[in-house]
């Protein structure tokens, strides 16, 4: 698993936790919907 894997993964199991990984995460969360 590599970390934009695993971010995805974390990001869509809890988006609030996925959007204080860091800034890129946030945009995976508005196109992950």
């Amino acid at each position: 698993m590599n970390d934009a894997e695993q971010k995805s993964r974390i990001v869509s199991q809890d988006p609030a936790a996925g959007a204080h990984l860091e800034p890129g995460a946030k945009i995976v969360l508005t196109f992950g919907v």
